[in-house]
């Protein structure tokens, strides 16, 4: 739909290995009207299991392409700063789904 009137961005996930806090998890929604992703929401990775919905406000809109209707998210997971010795680590993706209402 070109005009929503409500979605929701789900992620479903977990970081494997490496200490809670160390690995910032980012989730941006690209702006069609500004032509630049927009920041909705970061947090800690979680080290369990953890599904997260990020409801945008405001016009919805401007995250859906005027001639496709496509939508593009992009999620960041990055360590800047190590709260100890070195470690490794990954993340699980389990589901990323939109939910739209038109």
């Amino acid at each position: 739909s070109a005009s929503p009137t409500d979605f929701k961005f789900r992620l479903e996930s977990i970081m494997l290995g490496g200490p809670s806090g160390d690995v910032i998890q980012t989730v941006e929604l690209f702006n069609y009207t500004t032509g630049q992703l927009e920041l909705v929401d970061t947090r800690a990775a979680a080290n369990s299991d953890e599904s997260v919905e990020i409801t945008p406000a405001g016009d919805l809109s401007r995250f859906i392409h005027p001639m496709t209707n496509e939508m593009t998210t992009h999620i960041i997971w990055r360590s800047e700063s190590f709260a100890g010795a070195p470690f490794t680590w990954s993340i699980d993706v389990d589901e990323t789904v939109w939910l739209v209402t038109d």
